[in-house]
């Protein structure tokens, strides 16, 4: 038996898929920015990232 994901929820997936990833970049890139400010040291956790 093979079901059929239905057009609408896949696209939602898919979607919603796309903000996580635009979320995830762009909290890179702030990380990114905090780690060149302050001489290659993350100011967080230590200067651990997790």
């Amino acid at each position: 038996m093979t079901e059929t994901i239905p057009t609408g929820l896949l696209e939602h997936a898919k979607q919603r898929s796309q903000v996580v990833i635009k979320k995830l970049r762009d909290a890179q890139k702030v990380i990114e920015a905090e780690i060149d400010v302050n001489e290659g040291i993350y100011p967080y956790n230590g200067g651990k990232l997790s």
